[in-house]
């Protein structure tokens, strides 16, 4: 699951070197991620288990025939607004799972990510469950914020990482800037967030802050937007919690952390 909520600030920031903002529907959503709403606290929300949504027809041009199936079947069983870099996602008993475990030679050399977000998201708060199979240390998962261009998650953001071990790394673009060790999990789940508010980088593993990074130059350039999670060539599984916005209140809070 995977939640990114952004942080008001004043006065607000948006981009605005001929991106038309009025003629582009934001990506905003309600807590299901299903309907657009621009009044709560949410960005973006996916349980990838889609039961709210009607079944669709499918038309079978060998056959003739029009057929009902359900959702997650009419789409290939692709996840709803991501998109993939190196990698193949499908869902899967409700989590988002990587499924290819070597890359494509045909493609630019990377390591696999899906990207979900809108160009306009700046300050925000995002948070996804991951689960390592077999809890290696040799295996890992990457949460990124602020992506904006590249090929690969080094290219880019700020990203934390962590293997099946408990070791961490927070990035900035491809350089670490902070590094440790929570207590690893027998099941190689752990849960990732990071908030980014302004200048500053928050990184919290199991509810817990275990860094903040104040960056003398942040990106906050038109196009460093969107949320990402990467791993390498290996099947591990996403759950989706929410990317949110929060209201001025939850954004003190947050300044007072990331500033202590």
């Amino acid at each position: 699951m995977v939640t990114a909520t952004t942080l008001n600030t004043s006065p607000a920031r948006t981009p605005e070197q001929e991106i038309h903002n009025e003629d582009r529907t934001v990506l905003d959503t309600d807590g299901t991620g299903r309907n657009q709403n621009t009044t709560d606290n949410v960005l973006y929300a996916d349980d990838f288990e889609y039961t709210e949504e009607p079944e669709m027809e499918q038309y079978n041009a060998k056959t003739g025939k029009t057929t009902s199936v359900d959702y997650l079947t009419a789409r290939g069983n692709e996840p709803r607004y991501m998109l993939d870099t190196h990698g193949a996602y499908i869902v899967e008993n409700g989590r988002l799972k990587s499924e290819l475990t070597t890359s494509v030679g045909q493609w630019n050399g990377g390591e696999p990510s899906t990207i979900v977000g809108d160009f306009r998201w700046m300050d925000y708060v995002t948070t996804i469950d991951v689960q390592i199979p077999d809890a290696s240390a040799s295996t890992y998962a990457r949460l990124g914020i602020r992506t904006q261009t590249g090929m690969n998650w080094n290219q880019s953001g700020y990203t934390l990482e962590i293997n099946g071990a408990g070791s961490w790394k927070l990035y900035r673009i491809g350089s670490a800037v902070a590094n440790g060790t929570v207590t690893a999990t027998t099941d190689g789940k752990y849960e990732l967030k990071l908030a980014a508010l302004g200048d500053m980088i928050t990184a919290f593993i199991n509810g817990e802050q275990v860094t903040s990074y104040q960056d003398a130059s942040p990106m906050l350039s038109v196009a460093s937007r969107s949320a990402t999670t990467g791993i390498r060539y290996i099947m591990i599984t996403f759950s989706l919690r929410r990317l949110q916005e929060d209201v001025l209140m939850r954004c003190l809070w947050w300044m007072d952390r990331m500033t202590a």
